[in-house]
């Protein structure tokens, strides 16, 4: 039943104000998680991490939630009126698999795999009337807060290290500034991957070829107005989107 509403609050049914069966473990929240996943029935294309506990001075662990067909879009995408509830902007490296990764690999075997990086636009939302009231199981229930992402074109993975040693910017909707993490707080996205895969080996799954992963914030995920969105990691490495007025806006 709690799956069934997340899926209906997915589509634009209205935010859920409260579970009939939370979540009260981790796994539960996964299995929530998936139950959602089945009731969308939209196919996995890749993979999103959260680090956020990690930021609050908690678990060293991300959190993990998939990114769906749909999920991933083009820059300069404008996003039609009532397609998020709160969302959330945030700047992120992705990672792009050039061939499948069975788990669990280590950080030179994921090098080897992966086709190259791209930044993007990270537009979190929630399906929850009151996230705030919401403990990590039932967050991760809500596909981990994913919404939307947007990606930029792809670059060698020899541009990784610059991007990594630049403090990303991100404006929002009102022309605000979203403060960047910490260079300590940032996670390095190759560790991310080799996380992951060791992450879907538990659960009997791969990383195909193909696969974009989404490694971790690199700011702080801001609440945004309506309006044109930007993230940059220096000169060469921007992202554009325009967001509408959210759902009950």
């Amino acid at each position: 039943m709690d799956a069934a509403r997340l899926a209906a609050a997915f589509r634009g049914a209205g935010p859920v104000s409260a579970l009939h069966r939370p979540p009260r473990t981790v796994a539960e929240g996964y299995a929530l998680q998936d139950a959602v996943r089945a009731e969308l029935g939209r196919a996995v294309i890749g993979w999103k991490l959260d680090y956020s506990a990690r930021t609050a001075g908690g678990s060293e662990a991300p959190t993990v939630a998939p990114l769906m067909e749909g999920m991933v879009v083009p820059a300069e995408t404008m996003f039609g009126a009532h397609t998020f509830y709160a969302p959330e902007v945030g700047a992120e490296i992705v990672l792009e698999t050039g061939r499948a990764l069975a788990g669990p690999r280590r950080m030179e075997e994921v090098i080897a795999a992966l086709r190259g990086m791209r930044i993007a636009a990270d537009i979190a939302d929630t399906r929850y009337a009151d996230k705030a009231a919401m403990d990590t199981p039932a967050l991760i229930g809500d596909l981990g807060g994913a919404g939307a992402l947007v990606i930029g074109p792809l670059f060698d993975l020899g541009e990784l290290h610059g991007a990594l040693t630049t403090a990303p910017t991100v404006r929002l909707g009102d022309g605000s500034m979203a403060a960047a993490l910490p260079r300590e707080l940032r996670p390095n996205p190759i560790e991310a991957v080799a996380f992951l895969t060791g992450f879907l080996a538990e659960r009997g799954l791969d990383l195909p070829a193909g696969s974009l992963v989404a490694t971790g914030a690199q700011s702080v995920p801001t609440r945004s107005s309506a309006g044109k969105i930007a993230i940059g990691f220096g000169a060469m490495m921007r992202v554009r989107a325009r967001l509408s007025t959210p759902r009950g806006g």
